[in-house]
């Protein structure tokens, strides 16, 4: 059985990704999504179709329950599903 550090909390709101920062190979610019769940460690996040990224990825998130703008690594992404660790968790 998985043991997680942190508990998940299902939680559906809405939430930005911040794109084009320092370290970051996209283009600026801003991607609403959706928040999956969230846990002091990370983030799932459901994305438009069009957007694509893939693990390894930084960019910055944000969200009522995320808060201020977090760096945020992908560990996974398919089917418009992104799986992120904070950075400050890393």
């Amino acid at each position: 059985m998985e043991k997680r550090r942190h508990v998940r909390r299902t939680l559906f709101e809405p939430a930005s990704i911040l794109l084009g920062s320092a370290t970051s190979e996209f283009p600026p610019g801003v991607v609403f999504a959706q928040t999956v769940d969230v846990s002091a460690g990370g983030a799932a996040l459901r994305t438009p179709k069009l957007f694509s990224a893939t693990a390894g990825d930084v960019f910055h998130v944000t969200s009522f329950h995320i808060g201020d703008t977090r760096p945020a690594r992908v560990v996974y992404a398919a089917d418009r599903l992104l799986r992120l660790v904070f950075a400050e968790t890393l």
